[in-house]
């Protein structure tokens, strides 16, 4: 424990990360130090101690909630019995197979005595043979039916695990296993004991809601893992030690479901005459092996095993050959250097590889002792040595035996060890914070799935040699000293213990591994999966629908309908505070803006200001950084900008200014659209064919005057616009085309454009079709993304339509800065939509910047998700919603 806490401590402490944080989120200040600050927008990361927390308590439920041990002794003290919950807890983290295994005989022995008991006792009664719909039924009758006779797996699990106790004059005499209590009932010792399974469920501290409890917390760390993997988000190594653990949790449970946990006190059984002794197995009057382990704790049992499979000058290895292989050394080198000096010289060459191989050696040997003694409890040699009980206790690992169990568990075992082993290998191709810690990770991986493969292949060839060696040891000790005899024992000793060994020191190395990366965590670690939730007005609907987006099930679904006021034809956010938004009412004589706030569940509060725009049919709104709400009617031919109350920032000001825009002789103004640009702010005028330069009027919020003009070509209807770096994207929707020009200096400067070209798809051979370009999307470049491609939408107003639908545009720019710059088109990609009039980019802060969503405000195409690919040069469908028809502006939240 001390070490596990060592290693995170140093995952908190370490400071040498080397994440590029400009690439992350403006909120985190360290990707491994920091608390979660007050902005909203934090949802998106998780922290190192969140994932810490959640991995360690799926640790903790699968590897000490999960166990269910033996009963202890009636003497034995709470810290013996502690220690021993510890032993299991380590046994389970570092050889979770060893736990499986003593499980899986657990289990299957305890089939067999319920059949035995019952054929015997109970006339083949089974009272688990019982529908599951029938026993949940059950739960809820009252009177609770009788129950039936004969005993349940809970019956034979609790009989393995010690649970009951022959007393005599109130004093414990032997616990009494199956094959004990067998005997004393034939003998006539004792009666038949009536046990009935709510005896047993009142003793067990396991009830159904707290295995819930693990089984939840295990099942939702594993649905988060999933998530994430299809959310192409990495995962701490931490998580996948952890994820190794949930699965091997799942199968445990499965195996353990009916076993009683956390007993402490067995049931007496009151004895009739006085006991009989055991009798002794296949044992010599000198060895007394059994009968001496059998009085003794687990420990002294493990202690006894290793001097009975070794001899007792083994433990001290080293000590004990070091002086007999030095003098066979020093006579070996006399005889191939003659001379003293020669002699020396080869004598202290060949001494260190001499040292080296009897420490190797003696860790082999170690290991075959450690992985033997563990395999004592497992009974996987003699059954005269294994079989042993204790007086009032059984031991850690015991389970009832037979046969013609053990081809079949280590088959079972061996597959479970494989899968849980290769959970591992899905770190193989995830960055590392070094290439060392690289490579220890794969090795260590690969060495743990094949491990059991290596074990499971050698264990049935050596398990005839190893078994004759003991059980003929027992008998005649110059059969042990017969080196020809003793030499297939011994390689199949060698041959687990270093197997045992390597897999050990594997795990400890993915242990050590999972906490030391904690230092340095790359983003996609940190980034949180979440539901994308976008907001979405139309320009003919009274309503904002909120709609839900999983990229990993590829679904696209309506939340909620918020009731606004009527034509919601734009919507946008407000500038630092995340939780307001802004919409118009593209209604004629006089529209209006209204503000809600946006509700945790992603649908908005009822209006919280409404104002009017002073103009007929306003078409855009936009929020400056100012705090001010721009708005632009495309009827009047004006716009104004509307300040906050100084009381609170859900309230508009009244009697904003309003700015009317000049006009020419027999034209009218038609303002489409807002664009702040440093300290000015830039309008398109689709029917003058400019784009107005405004500046704020002193300190006067919401008074804005013209400044200047871009003029546009005559005739081209400038609609939208976007700035990438110096230069300015121009859409213009009479002409169709896409225009690039230098950003002309303020506050009247002028520039040439540089090229043009038209945006909608010239293949379509459509007579009737009246093309008029919309919107306008230069996203900004991302890892995934690094090129600036420019997505232009079409509409197709005439009555000659497209049956593949209107399309959106993908272009780029060539030679910037050169004699050559120009647009190209890359791509039309076809969407099924008509009358595309807006669409928007996903959040790259979410990951989500290779999806666009879009909707037409005609036909019946619904509201589409497309995804980006080929860095951006191509785009997909994803996804259709056709719950609503018409859409006209996005808003990701």
């Amino acid at each position: 424990m001390a070490f596990v806490l060592l290693l995170v401590f140093s995952a908190l402490t370490n400071s040498a990360p080397t994440i590029n944080l400009s690439n992350m989120d403006p909120h985190l200040s360290h990707p491994v130090l920091r608390d979660v600050p007050s902005s909203p927008e934090f949802g998106r990361y998780r922290t190192t101690l969140q994932i810490i927390w959640a991995c360690l308590s799926t640790i903790f439920a699968c590897t000490w909630v999960a166990i269910h041990p033996n009963i202890p002794g009636h003497r034995d003290s709470w810290f013996r019995n502690f220690r021993r919950r510890i032993t299991l807890m380590t046994g389970a983290i570092v050889a979770p197979e060893f736990i499986l295994l003593w499980a899986l005989r657990q289990r299957r022995a305890a089939k067999r005595i319920k059949t035995a008991f019952n054929k015997d006792c109970f006339g083949d009664a089974d009272p688990d043979d019982v529908k599951y719909t029938s026993q949940f039924w059950q739960l809820f009758e009252s009177p609770s039916p009788a129950p039936v006779p004969g005993w349940t797996l809970a019956h034979a699990f609790f009989v393995q695990m010690g649970g009951l106790m022959l007393y005599r004059d109130g004093e414990p005499v032997k616990v009494l296993t199956f094959e004990r209590l067998v005997r004393s009932i034939e003998s006539g010792e004792v009666d038949i004991p009536q046990i009935f399974v709510e005896d047993i469920n009142d003793k067990s501290k396991g009830d159904l809601l707290s295995k819930s409890v693990a089984i939840i917390q295990t099942l939702w760390f594993v649905a988060q893992c999933i998530a994430r993997w299809r959310s192409h988000l990495h995962l701490s190594e931490l998580e996948v030690l952890t994820l190794g653990f949930a699965a091997f949790n799942a199968y445990l449970y499965k195996t353990w479901w009916s076993k009683p946990q956390g007993v402490i006190v067995p049931i007496r059984v009151a004895w009739k005459q006085p006991p009989q002794e055991d009798p002794v197995v296949t044992l010599t009057e000198s060895r007394k092996l059994i009968s001496t382990i059998a009085d003794k704790s687990n420990e002294s049992q493990i202690k006894d095993a290793q001097e009975y499979l070794f001899d007792k000058g083994s433990s001290y290895f080293p000590q004990f050959a070091w002086p007999l292989w030095r003098g066979e050394l020093d006579e070996r080198c006399k005889s191939i250097a003659p001379g003293h000096f020669l002699h020396r010289v080869c004598y202290y060459i060949s001494l260190p590889i001499l040292v080296l191989f009897i420490f190797c050696h003696w860790i082999v040997r170690t290991g075959a002792k450690t992985i033997l003694a563990w395999r004592y409890p497992f009974k996987f040699g003699a059954e005269e040595v294994f079989a042993v009980v204790g007086k009032t206790r059984v031991p850690m690992f015991y389970a009832e035996d037979y046969e013609d169990l053990k081809r079949r568990q280590a088959f079972r075992i061996t597959v479970i060890g494989i899968l849980f082993g290769g959970i591992h290998l899905i770190q193989w191709s995830t960055p590392f914070p070094s290439r060392v810690e690289c490579l220890l990770w794969r090795v260590s991986a690969v060495l743990i799935t094949a491990g059991p493969l290596l074990v499971g292949i050698s264990q049935p060839l050596l398990r005839k040699q190893v078994r004759a060696f003991l059980e003929n040891s027992l008998k005649s000790s110059e059969w042990v000293s017969t080196p020809n005899l003793r030499i297939w024992p011994q390689i199949g000793c060698y041959a687990v213990g270093a197997c045992g060994s390597i897999y050990i020191f594997a795990r400890l190395i993915l242990i050590f591994l999972s906490f030391f990366t904690l230092r340095n965590l790359s983003e996609d670690v940190y980034r949180d999966i979440q539901w994308s939730e976008i907001l979405a007005g139309a320009y003919t609907e009274a309503f904002v629908a909120t709609y839900l987006f999983d990229p990993d099930a590829a679904s696209l679904t309506v939340a909620s309908h918020s009731p606004t006021g009527g034509n919601c034809s734009w919507i946008t956010q407000h500038p630092t505070n995340a939780s307001i938004l802004y919409s118009v009412n593209e209604v004629s004589p006089i529209g209006a803006v209204q503000l809600f706030i946006i509700l945790p569940d992603g649908s908005l509060s009822a209006p919280q200001d409404t104002v009017s725009s002073a103009g007929d049919r306003p078409a855009f709104v936009a929020a400056l950084s100012t705090g001010q709400v721009g708005v632009m009617n495309f009827n009047g031919g004006n716009g104004l900008f509307i300040p906050p109350t100084s009381d609170s920032p859900l309230d508009f000001e009244r009697n904003a200014p309003v700015i009317t825009f000049p006009t020419k002789p027999n034209t009218v103004s038609h303002p489409h659209m807002i664009l702040q640009h440093g300290n000015e702010v830039l309008v398109p005028d689709l029917g003058q064919d400019t784009i107005w330069r405004l500046a704020q009027n002193g300190m006067n919020p919401g008074s804005f005057v013209i400044q200047g003009s871009i003029p546009q070509p005559a005739g081209s209807g400038p609609r939208h616009i976007a700035i990438f770096e110096d230069r300015l994207f121009t859409l213009h929707e009479t002409a169709s085309t896409l225009t690039v020009q230098p950003v002309p200096k303020a506050p009247n400067g002028t520039s040439t454009i540089l090229s043009s070209i038209s945006t909608h798809p010239v293949e379509s051979n459509l007579p009737g079709a009246i093309f008029a370009a919309a919107e306008i999307l230069i996203p900004k470049p991302t890892k995934r993304f690094p090129t600036p491609y420019i997505y232009v939408s079409n509409r197709n107003t005439g009555t000659d339509l497209d049956p593949r639908g209107d399309s959106i545009a993908i272009f780029e720019l060539l030679g910037k800065g050169t004699k050559n710059e120009r647009l190209r088109l890359v791509k039309q990609v076809f969407t099924g939509l008509e009358q595309i009039r807006g669409m928007e980019i996903g959040p790259s802060e979410k990951g989500l910047e290779e999806y666009l969503i879009a909707a037409g405000v005609a036909g019946s195409g619904g509201v589409v998700m497309l995804k980006r690919v080929d860095g951006g040069r191509d785009m997909e469908i994803v996804v259709r919603n056709l719950d609503i028809l018409n859409r006209s502006t996005f808003v990701w939240l």
